[in-house]
């Protein structure tokens, strides 16, 4: 290992000390062994600090699967740099629900809770992804094939549960919005207004409430600074990403270049 591991620990959150430490230990078991380990789904924000934590160590590498490419929850592979990577299996399922839900609209958050309903623990599933009739879950392996048996109701609807294959899954491509524009500075609450088209008092309102991330990680300081590369993200409205900055104008302002992904 060729970096400090005590000094890495400490310079994270409270809340990633733990998550971090785990990496540790499994990253020590992929040297051990010389195979491949799977690990759970996780959001992009885990994600981003197991490949901050790969890529100090020497043979060992890491890919992230979440069953097509956008995805935003992926399960994460510790690989041996040796091993073939045609032989990686992430062991993933696809599962489609269906239902007649003309009369119970679902949103997301429904298929969710029953799927959590069954006991099944969050890092366990993947992406949902919602149909015309109902949804499409990536799920793992065996959890997979737990709901095939198990899941019978979305609320009061009864569903039908089947396996389809990765390529059956219907995922809508994102449309993509460029905004150029100028900003006092890159304050979170000055970009996020503006990429968002929200005045900034209810950007600030919805900053302080808790509803928007940073690189998928709840951050409540309107006064937060951001940097190119930064995703912002509120819940029910898409993603915005901090793509350049490009200058500052005569009066002081910062010249950006936006993209809104809804």
């Amino acid at each position: 290992m060729s970096w400090n591991r005590e000094g890495f620990l400490e310079s994270l959150p409270e809340e990633e000390k733990i998550f971090a430490a785990q990496i540790f230990d499994k990253i020590n078991q992929v040297e051990k062994t010389k195979q491949p380990l799977v690990l759970d789904f996780l959001d992009p924000a885990k994600n981003g600090l197991i490949n901050e934590i790969v890529k100090n160590f020497v043979g060992i590498n890491c890919s992230f699967y979440g069953g097509y490419g956008q995805a935003e929850r992926k399960r994460p592979v510790l690989i041996p740099d040796f091993y073939p990577r045609e032989l990686i299996d992430a062991k993933l399922k696809a599962i489609e629900v269906r239902g007649n839900f003309s009369f119970r609209p679902v949103s997301h958050r429904d298929f969710l809770g029953a799927v959590l309903g069954l006991g099944i623990k969050r890092e366990k599933i993947g992406d949902i992804i919602l149909t015309d009739n109902g949804c499409q879950i990536i799920t793992t392996e065996e959890i997979g094939e737990f709901l095939l048996f198990h899941l019978k109701k979305v609320g009061r609807v009864s569903v039908e549960v089947r396996e389809i294959d990765l390529e059956q899954l219907e995922v809508k491509p994102e449309s993509v919005k460029e905004i150029k524009t100028t900003v006092a500075s890159l304050r979170l609450d000055a970009v996020a207004s503006a990429g968002f088209s929200t005045s900034r008092t209810k950007m600030v309102e919805q900053i302080k409430g808790e509803k928007v991330k940073v690189n998928w990680k709840t951050v409540i300081n309107p006064s937060f600074q951001l940097k190119e590369g930064d995703v912002l993200s509120v819940r029910g409205r898409g993603r915005v990403v901090l793509e350049a900055v490009l200058g500052e104008t005569k009066k002081g302002r910062k010249s950006v270049l936006l993209k809104r992904y809804v």
